[in-house]
Protein backbone atom coordinates (compact mmCIF):
# COMPACT_ATOMS: atom_id res chain seq x y z
CA UNK A 1 0.00 0.00 0.00
CA UNK A 2 2.80 2.43 0.89
CA UNK A 3 4.63 1.71 -2.38
CA UNK A 4 1.47 2.35 -4.38
CA UNK A 5 0.95 5.67 -2.62
CA UNK A 6 4.51 6.66 -3.51
CA UNK A 7 3.69 6.03 -7.17
CA UNK A 8 0.61 8.26 -6.89
CA UNK A 9 1.83 11.32 -4.94
CA UNK A 10 -1.53 13.11 -5.18
CA UNK A 11 -3.37 10.18 -3.57
CA UNK A 12 -5.07 10.15 -0.17
CA UNK A 13 -5.26 7.23 2.26
CA UNK A 14 -8.30 6.40 4.35
CA UNK A 15 -8.73 3.34 6.58
CA UNK A 16 -12.11 4.32 8.04
CA UNK A 17 -14.12 1.54 6.44
CA UNK A 18 -16.09 -1.18 8.18
CA UNK A 19 -15.89 -4.42 6.19
CA UNK A 20 -19.42 -5.21 7.35
CA UNK A 21 -20.67 -2.35 5.18
CA UNK A 22 -21.30 -2.65 1.46
CA UNK A 23 -18.41 -1.72 -0.82
CA UNK A 24 -20.56 1.08 -2.21
CA UNK A 25 -19.91 2.91 1.09
CA UNK A 26 -16.40 3.53 -0.26
CA UNK A 27 -17.92 5.94 -2.77
CA UNK A 28 -18.97 8.22 0.09
CA UNK A 29 -15.55 7.88 1.75
CA UNK A 30 -13.86 8.90 -1.51
CA UNK A 31 -16.27 11.78 -2.06
CA UNK A 32 -15.63 13.16 1.43
CA UNK A 33 -11.91 13.14 0.61
CA UNK A 34 -12.60 14.95 -2.71
CA UNK A 35 -11.34 11.95 -4.71
CA UNK A 36 -12.95 10.82 -7.95
CA UNK A 37 -10.89 7.60 -8.35
CA UNK A 38 -10.35 4.78 -5.88
CA UNK A 39 -7.97 1.83 -5.43
CA UNK A 40 -9.21 -0.60 -2.78
CA UNK A 41 -7.18 -3.62 -1.65
CA UNK A 42 -9.49 -6.27 -0.20
CA UNK A 43 -7.79 -8.90 1.95
CA UNK A 44 -9.73 -12.17 2.32
CA UNK A 45 -8.53 -13.60 5.66
CA UNK A 46 -4.91 -13.20 4.66
CA UNK A 47 -5.24 -15.83 1.92
CA UNK A 48 -6.56 -13.95 -1.11
CA UNK A 49 -5.84 -10.36 -2.11
CA UNK A 50 -8.26 -8.53 -4.39
CA UNK A 51 -7.92 -5.10 -5.96
CA UNK A 52 -10.76 -2.80 -6.97
CA UNK A 53 -10.00 0.06 -9.36
CA UNK A 54 -12.95 2.37 -9.82
CA UNK A 55 -14.17 5.71 -11.09
CA UNK A 56 -16.25 6.99 -8.19
CA UNK A 57 -18.32 9.36 -10.31
CA UNK A 58 -20.52 6.90 -12.19
CA UNK A 59 -18.12 4.04 -12.80
CA UNK A 60 -16.90 1.81 -14.27
CA UNK A 61 -15.11 -0.38 -11.73
CA UNK A 62 -12.76 -3.32 -12.29
CA UNK A 63 -11.96 -6.17 -9.92
CA UNK A 64 -8.65 -8.07 -9.99
CA UNK A 65 -7.10 -11.04 -8.23
CA UNK A 66 -3.63 -9.95 -7.06
CA UNK A 67 -0.71 -12.39 -7.04
CA UNK A 68 3.08 -12.21 -7.18
CA UNK A 69 3.29 -9.12 -4.97
CA UNK A 70 6.80 -7.83 -4.20
CA UNK A 71 7.44 -4.52 -2.46
CA UNK A 72 10.47 -2.29 -2.99
CA UNK A 73 12.03 -3.57 0.23
CA UNK A 74 11.42 -7.23 -0.67
CA UNK A 75 13.36 -7.33 -3.91
CA UNK A 76 15.91 -4.53 -3.30
CA UNK A 77 16.43 -3.61 -6.95
CA UNK A 78 19.02 -1.10 -8.12
CA UNK A 79 16.53 1.36 -9.63
CA UNK A 80 15.50 4.55 -7.87
CA UNK A 81 13.39 7.62 -8.54
CA UNK A 82 12.67 10.87 -6.77
CA UNK A 83 9.62 11.09 -4.56
CA UNK A 84 6.71 12.83 -6.27
CA UNK A 85 8.07 12.55 -9.81
CA UNK A 86 5.60 11.98 -12.65
CA UNK A 87 5.63 8.63 -14.50
CA UNK A 88 5.36 7.59 -18.13
CA UNK A 89 2.58 5.02 -18.45
CA UNK A 90 3.37 2.23 -20.92
CA UNK A 91 0.82 -0.32 -22.16
CA UNK A 92 1.50 -3.13 -24.60
CA UNK A 93 -0.48 -3.59 -27.82
CA UNK A 94 -3.03 -5.88 -26.17
CA UNK A 95 -4.59 -2.87 -24.42
CA UNK A 96 -5.44 -1.34 -27.80
CA UNK A 97 -6.66 -4.61 -29.33
CA UNK A 98 -8.78 -6.40 -26.69
CA UNK A 99 -12.08 -4.62 -25.83
CA UNK A 100 -12.14 -5.10 -22.05
CA UNK A 101 -8.45 -4.17 -21.79
CA UNK A 102 -9.21 -0.86 -23.53
CA UNK A 103 -11.54 0.00 -20.65
CA UNK A 104 -9.02 -1.14 -18.05
CA UNK A 105 -6.32 0.94 -19.75
CA UNK A 106 -8.42 4.09 -19.58
CA UNK A 107 -9.16 3.43 -15.92
CA UNK A 108 -5.46 2.94 -15.11
CA UNK A 109 -4.47 6.06 -17.05
CA UNK A 110 -6.87 8.17 -15.01
CA UNK A 111 -5.67 6.63 -11.72
CA UNK A 112 -1.88 6.47 -12.19
CA UNK A 113 -1.39 9.59 -14.31
CA UNK A 114 -0.12 12.41 -12.09
CA UNK A 115 -1.63 15.79 -13.09
CA UNK A 116 0.84 18.27 -14.50
CA UNK A 117 1.99 20.86 -11.93
CA UNK A 118 0.08 19.20 -9.10
CA UNK A 119 1.25 20.70 -5.76
CA UNK A 120 2.35 17.27 -4.44
CA UNK A 121 4.26 16.29 -7.60
CA UNK A 122 7.66 17.18 -9.04
CA UNK A 123 7.84 18.89 -12.46
CA UNK A 124 9.88 16.13 -14.13
CA UNK A 125 9.63 12.53 -15.31
CA UNK A 126 12.19 9.92 -14.25
CA UNK A 127 10.38 6.56 -14.20
CA UNK A 128 8.13 4.35 -16.32
CA UNK A 129 5.18 2.30 -15.09
CA UNK A 130 4.47 -0.60 -17.45
CA UNK A 131 1.39 -2.75 -17.89
CA UNK A 132 1.94 -5.92 -19.92
CA UNK A 133 -0.71 -8.52 -20.76
CA UNK A 134 0.36 -12.17 -20.88
CA UNK A 135 -1.52 -15.45 -20.25
CA UNK A 136 -4.65 -13.62 -19.13
CA UNK A 137 -2.78 -11.58 -16.50
CA UNK A 138 -1.64 -7.96 -16.30
CA UNK A 139 2.00 -7.66 -15.21
CA UNK A 140 2.71 -4.42 -13.32
CA UNK A 141 6.29 -3.12 -13.21
CA UNK A 142 8.00 0.19 -12.34
CA UNK A 143 11.34 1.22 -13.90
CA UNK A 144 13.78 4.09 -13.45
CA UNK A 145 14.87 5.91 -16.61
CA UNK A 146 18.67 5.74 -16.51
CA UNK A 147 19.36 7.35 -19.89
CA UNK A 148 16.67 9.19 -21.83
CA UNK A 149 18.63 9.11 -25.07
CA UNK A 150 18.43 5.31 -25.44
CA UNK A 151 15.75 4.68 -22.76
CA UNK A 152 17.97 2.51 -20.58
CA UNK A 153 15.89 1.26 -17.65
CA UNK A 154 16.43 -0.25 -14.20
CA UNK A 155 13.58 -1.81 -12.25
CA UNK A 156 12.58 -0.09 -9.03
CA UNK A 157 9.53 -1.99 -7.81
CA UNK A 158 6.95 -2.67 -6.60
CA UNK A 159 5.77 -5.47 -8.85
CA UNK A 160 2.55 -7.47 -8.95
CA UNK A 161 0.39 -9.55 -11.25
CA UNK A 162 -3.30 -8.77 -11.74
CA UNK A 163 -5.86 -11.22 -13.07
CA UNK A 164 -8.95 -9.35 -14.36
CA UNK A 165 -12.08 -10.84 -12.79
CA UNK A 166 -14.93 -8.56 -13.80
CA UNK A 167 -15.87 -5.04 -14.85
CA UNK A 168 -19.02 -3.35 -13.53
CA UNK A 169 -20.86 -0.40 -15.05
CA UNK A 170 -20.90 1.67 -11.83
CA UNK A 171 -18.58 2.16 -8.88
CA UNK A 172 -18.49 -1.11 -6.87
CA UNK A 173 -21.86 -2.16 -8.28
CA UNK A 174 -23.98 -2.15 -11.43
CA UNK A 175 -24.37 -4.32 -14.49
CA UNK A 176 -21.58 -6.72 -15.43
CA UNK A 177 -19.88 -5.31 -18.53
CA UNK A 178 -17.32 -8.10 -18.76
CA UNK A 179 -16.46 -11.13 -16.61
CA UNK A 180 -13.87 -13.90 -16.74
CA UNK A 181 -16.13 -16.80 -15.76
CA UNK A 182 -13.59 -19.60 -16.14
CA UNK A 183 -12.90 -21.68 -13.10
CA UNK A 184 -9.75 -21.21 -11.06
CA UNK A 185 -8.30 -24.64 -10.30
CA UNK A 186 -6.12 -23.43 -7.46
CA UNK A 187 -8.77 -21.47 -5.56
CA UNK A 188 -11.37 -24.14 -6.23
CA UNK A 189 -9.14 -26.81 -4.68
CA UNK A 190 -8.45 -24.52 -1.72
CA UNK A 191 -12.15 -23.99 -1.03
CA UNK A 192 -12.95 -27.67 -1.54
CA UNK A 193 -10.15 -28.67 0.84
CA UNK A 194 -11.44 -26.30 3.53
CA UNK A 195 -14.93 -27.71 3.12
CA UNK A 196 -13.68 -31.31 3.40
CA UNK A 197 -11.93 -30.45 6.67
CA UNK A 198 -15.11 -28.98 8.07
CA UNK A 199 -17.10 -32.07 7.05
CA UNK A 200 -14.47 -34.31 8.67
CA UNK A 201 -14.73 -32.35 11.91
CA UNK A 202 -18.50 -32.70 11.83
CA UNK A 203 -18.31 -36.50 11.50
CA UNK A 204 -15.54 -37.08 14.07
CA UNK A 205 -16.61 -34.45 16.60
CA UNK A 206 -14.46 -32.10 18.65
CA UNK A 207 -11.88 -33.11 21.26
CA UNK A 208 -14.35 -32.46 24.08
CA UNK A 209 -16.68 -35.10 22.67
CA UNK A 210 -19.23 -32.70 21.22
CA UNK A 211 -20.00 -32.62 17.54
CA UNK A 212 -19.65 -29.42 15.55
CA UNK A 213 -21.91 -28.24 12.74
CA UNK A 214 -20.43 -27.77 9.31
CA UNK A 215 -19.51 -24.13 8.82
CA UNK A 216 -19.16 -23.17 5.16
CA UNK A 217 -18.19 -19.56 5.88
CA UNK A 218 -14.54 -20.30 5.01
CA UNK A 219 -15.38 -21.67 1.58
CA UNK A 220 -18.01 -18.95 1.06
CA UNK A 221 -15.20 -16.41 1.12
CA UNK A 222 -13.96 -17.94 -2.14
CA UNK A 223 -17.30 -18.56 -3.88
CA UNK A 224 -17.01 -15.53 -6.15
CA UNK A 225 -13.32 -16.25 -6.87
CA UNK A 226 -13.89 -19.90 -7.82
CA UNK A 227 -15.63 -18.78 -11.01
CA UNK A 228 -12.49 -17.26 -12.46
CA UNK A 229 -9.38 -18.59 -14.12
CA UNK A 230 -6.12 -17.85 -12.37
Amino acid sequence: MLNMRQLIPHSKKDCKFDKKDSLTALNEVASLASCDKCLYFENRKGKVLLLWATNVNGGPSAKFLVTGVHTMNDIKLIGNCLRGSRPILSFDQSFDRIPHLKLIKELFVQIFNVPYKHPKSQPFIDHVVTFSYLDGHIWFRNYQILDQSDMALAEIGPRMVLMPMLILSSSFHGKVIWANYKRSTKTKEHASGAKRIKLSQTKTGNKDGTSSENDDSESDEFDDINKYLE
